[in-house]
C-alpha cells in the first residue's frame, strides 16, 4: 500500500519520471515511464535492475548502440490490419528505418549475448522477415518515394513523364521567348506550374494577346500565368501519365501493404522489443547523469544505505558547481525506527524524501547512487507524512490533516511497512501535541513496522532514549558559526539551537534572559548537555569521514602497487625473452659469418682444415655458453646514464632523448634542434629534450653497456605511418591502448600533427581519448576538426 495517493509527487518522483522521459527517443518509451510502478515482487524488481545495469554497461563502454529511427509503427500496423488498406510511402518509410534499427540491435545483442546476457534474452521471439525488409527496401528509396524500379510499369510511366515534361519544356519556352520579345511577358519570370499544369507568365495588359487558359494571377494582379492552347494535348498527357503513376504506386503498397498484414503478430512483437529498448536505454542514460549503480538486493525488510543521496539535490547542486553531503542510514531489526531531532533547517526533512525516493526507486527497478557495502530491502508499504513547507507549491498542513494521515498509517502500517513523519505533533498545543505524538510512536514500536521520524519534543527523545529497537539520531550542527552540516548521526538526540540561533539573529538579550528563567534550570542543564554531546559527535563523526577516506586512498595505493608489480614482472619476462632470442640470432649470424669464411679459404686454400674445424667447434660451444647463461642468469638492470648538465652540447657528443630509449649521436646543431643519427636513421630532435651523456674515463666504472636487444627499424616504421587514427567502434580501455602506442610511434617519428577518429556518438569515447592526451606531456593541443571534415567526431592533435 502507498499512502497518501500522491506520495509520488511528495518525495519527487514525478520529477524523476519526467528526467526520464527527456532520454527517450519514442512515444511507447515515454508510456512506460509513465507506467512505472511501485514493486514488492523481489524476482521483477531485481529483473528490472540487472537489465539497467546491462544497459549502462554499454553507454560506459562506448559501444556503438542504435540510437536512431526508434519510431512508433504502432499506427501504421493498426490500419494495416484492415482488409483492403493502403499504407502511403510515408508509412513504409517509417517501417523501414525502424526495422533496420530493430535489426541491428538484435545483431549488437547477439554479438555480446555472453556479456549481456539478460539484454539478450529479450531477443528470443523477436523475427524480423527478410524478404518484407527486402521488398520494402527495394520498393521505398532512401527520401521515402517509390523508386522508378519497383515495377516494370512504374519504369515506364516515369520515362514517358520525363519526355512528356521535356517536350512541353521545350515547347514553353519557345513561347515564352517570343512573349518576351513581344513584350507579353517579363523579361525576368520563367515557367512555373498552376493546377499540375505547366503554365508561362504574361503581363495582365496583354493576357487576350496569347490564346489559352487563364489558371490564375500573381498577388500583385500584375501577372497572370496562361497555358497556352499550343500545349493542352501535352498537359493532358502528362497529366494522364501521372494518374497512371499514382494507380501504379497504389497497386504496388496495396501488394506490400498486404504482406505485411500476414506478418503483423511478429512485426508487433518487434516493436514492443524496440519499446523496451528504448526505455531501458533512457533508465541508464538517466542512472549516468546521478552516478547510479547496480545496488545489492536483499529480500528481507531493511535499509543498510552508505553514502547515498537525492538525486534531485545533486543534480541541481551540480548545476551550481556545488557538492552534495552523502546520506548513511540504517533501518534493520534492532534499530527499525530513528528518531531525528536537531534545529530547524538542518536538514531533518531533506533525510525523509532521501529515504522514501531511494526506497520507491528502488522498487521501481532503478539503479541508485550509493557507496560500497549498501543493501536495499523491500517493504510492502511506504506510508509518508511530509509537510512540504518548504516547497514553494504547498502549504503547511494543518493539525487534522496531520491526525487523519496518522490514523491511516496506525490502520494499515505493519512490520513490513516504511512510515515516514516530518515534523511528528506540531500544529497544536505541545503539551498534548507531545503526548498524542509519543502514544503514536509507542504504537508504531508495539506494530514492528520501520521508519524515520522528525520532531523537537523532548518527551519524544526520551522515550527513544529508554526503548529498545529504536533509536535517537541527530542532524550536526556547527555549535561556534550555528550553521548545519547536513551530517545525520545516530545514537543520540539533536538539540533545536532555539536560544542561540535567536540571539544570533539578534533578538535582545534580556528576552533571551528571561526566556531561559522560564524554561528552568533543569532544562537549560540537560541541553548544555546534549549540546556538549553533539560536539563530541560531530568531531567524532568528522573523524570516521577522515579515516574512511584514508582507508580508501590506502586501498587505491595497495592496488596500484599490485598492479605496477604485475606489469614489472611481465616487462622483466618479455626482456629475457627478447634477450634470449637477440642472443640466438647473433651466435646463428657468427655461425653464418664462420661458414663464408671457411668457404672463401677453401677457395683459396690458405687454410689449416683442423684449425678450422676447432674454429667451429668453439663457436658451437660458445653457443651453448650463451644459451645456458641467459637462461640461468637475469640480464642486469642497466644503470642510469650519467648525464652530463656542466659542459654544452657538440657536434660529436652521445645524447639521450626525452620520452625515448637508446643514445644518440649529435651530427648537427642550430638554434633551436638538433641532428640526431642511429645508425642509418637520421631525425630532427628539439634541443630542450636532449641531455649528454658523459663518456669520460672518470665516469666508465658507473657506466654499464647492457647486452644489445632488438631494436625498431625505423624506416620501415616511417614506411608504415599514418597520421590519421581510426577508432570508431573499440572499447574505452581498448582505445586508449592503441592511443598510447600510436602517440609513441609518432613522438619516435617526429610527427607534429595527427588526426584521432573516435565519431560522435554519445560523446563518451571522444572525451576519455580527449582526457588521456590532456594527460600526456608531449601534447601541445588537440581541438575539434573543421564541421565540414567530421566536427567534433574527429580530434586534431598537435605534438610539441
Amino acid at each position: 500500500m502507498l499512502y497518501p495517493q500522491n506520495l509520488e509527487s511528495k518525495i519527487g518522483f514525478d520529477k524523476i519520471k519526467e528526467l526520464i522521459q527527456k532520454e527517450c527517443l519514442s512515444e511507447p518509451a515515454r508510456e512506460k515511464v509513465s507506467n512505472i510502478k511501485f514493486q514488492t515482487d523481489l524476482k521483477k524488481i531485481t529483473t528490472q535492475i540487472i537489465l539497467c545495469d546491462e544497459f549502462l554497461k554499454i553507454l560506459t563502454d562506448e559501444e556503438v548502440f542504435p540510437h536512431e529511427n526508434y519510431i512508433d509503427a504502432s499506427t501504421y500496423l493498426h490500419t494495416s490490419k484492415i482488409e483492403g488498406s493502403l499504407l502511403n510511402e510515408e508509412a513504409f518509410y517509417a517501417i523501414k528505418t525502424s526495422l533496420q534499427t530493430i535489426n541491428r540491435c538484435l545483431l549488437y545483442l547477439n554479438k555480446r549475448k555472453i556479456e549481456l546476457p539478460h539484454l539478450y534474452s529479450l531477443t528470443t521471439d523477436i523475427v524480423i522477415d527478410a524478404q518484407l525488409l527486402k521488398d520494402i527496401n527495394r520498393i521505398i528509396d532512401e527520401n521515402g518515394r517509390v523508386k522508378d524500379g519497383a515495377s516494370q510499369e512504374l519504369f515506364a510511366i516515369r520515362n514517358d513523364i520525363r519526355d512528356e515534361q521535356n517536350f512541353l519544356r521545350k515547347k514553353l519556352e519557345s513561347i515564352l521567348k517570343n512573349a518576351i520579345n513581344e513584350g507579353f511577358s517579363p523579361e525576368d519570370m520563367s515557367l512555373t506550374v498552376r493546377n499540375g499544369r505547366m503554365v508561362l507568365p504574361v503581363l495582365a495588359e496583354s493576357k487576350r494577346k496569347i490564346k489559352g487558359l487563364i489558371h490564375g494571377e500573381s498577388a500583385t494582379g500584375q501577372t497572370v500565368f496562361i497555358e497556352p492552347i499550343e500545349v493542352f494535348d501535352a498537359n493532358n498527357r502528362v497529366y494522364e501519365l501521372e494518374l497512371a503513376e499514382k494507380r501504379e504506386i497504389n497497386r504496388i503498397l496495396l501488394a506490400l501493404t498486404s504482406q505485411l498484414r500476414y506478418l503483423l503478430p511478429e512485426l508487433q512483437k518487434a516493436y514492443q522489443f524496440l519499446a523496451e529498448i528504448d526505455f531501458l536505454r533512457a533508465k541508464a542514460k538517466f542512472s549516468l547523469k546521478i552516478n547510479a549503480q547496480k545496488q545489492q538486493i536483499s529480500s528481507l525488510t531493511e535499509i543498510k544505505w552508505y553514502e547515498t543521496y537525492h538525486p534531485l539535490l545533486y543534480l541541481n547542486l551540480k548545476q551550481n558547481n556545488k557538492q552534495i553531503i552523502p546520506l548513511s542510514i540504517d533501518l534493520y531489526d534492532n534499530q527499525k525506527i530513528i528518531v531525528i531531532s536537531g534545529p530547524n533547517a538542518g536538514g531533518k526533512s531533506v533525510v525523509l524524501k532521501t529515504i522514501g525516493l531511494l526506497q520507491y526507486m528502488h522498487q521501481c527497478g532503478l539503479l541508485i547512487p550509493h557507496g560500497e557495502g549498501c543493501v536495499f530491502g523491500i517493504f510492502n508499504d511506504i506510508f509518508i507524512d511530509i509537510g512540504d513547507e518548504q516547497s514553494m507549491d504547498n502549504d503547511l498542513s494543518t493539525y487534522s490533516s496531520h491526525l487523519t494521515n496518522m490514523r491511516e498509517i496506525m490502520k494499515y502500517a505493519n512490520q513490513k511497512s516504511l512510515v515516514l513523519i516530518d515534523e511528528f505533533g506540531t500544529g497544536t498545543d505541545p503539551q498534548y501535541g507531545g503526548a498524542i505524538a509519543e502514544a503514536i510512536l509507542e504504537d508504531l514500536v508495539q506494530k514492528n513496522v520501520f521508519g524515520a521520524i522528525n520532531t523537537h519534543y523532548s518527551n519524544l527523545k526520551y522515550y527513544t532514549e529508554k526503548t529498545p529497537n529504536i533509536t535517537n539520531a541527530a542532524m550536526l550542527y556547527d555549535y561556534q558559526s550555528l550553521s548545519p552540516q547536513y551530517i545525520l548521526a545516530t545514537g543520540k538526540p539533536g538539540n533545536s539551537f532555539a536560544l542561540e540561533i535567536a540571539h544570533k539573529i539578534g533578538l535582545k538579550d534580556t528576552i533571551i534572559t528571561n526566556a531561559k528563567s522560564k524554561i528552568g534550570e533543569k532544562k537549560l542543564n540537560l541541553d548544555n548537555i546534549l549540546i556538549s554531546m553533539q560536539i563530541e559527535k560531530e568531531k567524532l563523526a568528522l573523524e570516521k569521514i577522515e579515516i574512511a577516506k584514508s582507508r580508501k586512498n590506502l586501498e587505491v595505493s595497495v592496488e596500484q602497487y599490485e598492479e605496477l608489480k604485475k606489469h614489472i614482472t611481465q616487462t622483466k619476462n618479455q626482456v629475457l625473452h627478447d634477450a634470449r632470442i637477440e642472443a640466438k640470432k647473433i651466435v646463428q649470424l657468427a655461425k653464418i659469418e664462420t661458414s663464408n669464411i671457411i668457404r672463401e679459404l677453401k677457395e683459396a686454400q690458405k687454410f689449416d682444415l683442423k684449425q678450422t674445424e676447432k674454429a667451429r667447434e668453439d663457436i658451437q660451444k660458445q653457443e651453448k655458453n650463451w644459451d645456458e647463461t641467459i637462461a640461468k642468469n637475469p640480464i642486469p638492470q642497466q644503470k642510469k646514464q650519467i648525464v652530463d648538465t656542466q659542459t654544452p652540447i657538440k657536434v660529436g657528443d652521445n645524447v639521450a632523448v626525452d620520452g625515448q630509449d637508446g643514445i644518440y649521436k649529435v651530427v648537427s646543431i642550430s638554434e633551436k634542434e638538433s641532428e640526431l643519427s642511429l645508425g642509418n636513421f637520421k631525425m630532427m630532435v628539439k634541443n630542450d629534450r636532449l641531455k649528454k651523456i658523459n663518456t669520460s674515463e672518470k665516469f666508465k666504472k658507473d657506466t654499464f653497456v647492457a647486452p644489445k636487444i632488438k631494436g625498431i627499424d625505423l624506416v620501415e616504421k616511417m614506411s608504415n605511418f599514418s597520421t590519421n587514427l581510426d577508432i570508431r567502434g573499440k572499447r574505452g580501455d581498448e582505445a586508449v591502448l592503441i592511443l598510447e602506442q600510436y602517440l609513441d610511434s609518432a613522438l619516435l617519428l617526429n610527427q607534429t600533427e595527427l588526426r584521432i577518429i573516435h565519431g560522435k556518438g554519445d560523446g563518451i569515447l571522444r572525451k576519455l581519448i580527449r582526457e588521456n592526451l590532456k594527460r600526456t606531456k608531449f601534447v601541445e593541443n588537440y581541438k575539434d576538426e573543421k564541421v565540414e571534415f567530421g566536427g567534433d567526431g574527429i580530434t586534431i592533435v598537435t605534438l610539441k
